[in-house]
């Protein structure tokens, strides 16, 4: 299995943060999914930290597309905080961008102190 991890970074009531580092590919979209779907219900507001991931495929992206329907459905937020590394040059290769809560920036709000 390719290098891969994925956690939850923090959890408050605005919300729950979820780091991943590592391919985020066909082997460990699964790991991603499994913490993203622990963490919703409606009202509910996830932030995934995908900065660390040094690798998508189409497997991790539709994993992506997945989640934020799922929220945008179920009345839930689902927003995916890349930068500038591969999985923003993946989303926007892809040309799905549209449909997914892409969170710019580094979000001071979201996600352990100095990460």
């Amino acid at each position: 299995m390719p290098d891969f991890s994925a956690a939850v970074a923090d959890r408050s009531p605005a919300g729950t943060s979820i780091v991943a580092r590592g391919e985020l590919d066909m082997a460990t979209a699964a790991v991603l999914g499994d913490l993203v779907a622990a963490e919703r219900s409606p009202g509910a507001s996830v932030v995934a930290d995908l900065r660390g991931v040094t690798f998508c495929d189409s497997t991790g992206l539709w994993l992506l597309v997945a989640c934020s329907a799922d929220a945008r459905r179920d009345g839930w937020s689902f927003r995916v905080q890349v930068g500038d590394g591969p999985v923003r040059r993946a989303i926007e290769l892809a040309g799905i961008a549209h449909m997914i809560d892409l969170v710019a920036p580094p979000d001071p709000g979201w996600g352990p102190a100095g990460s």
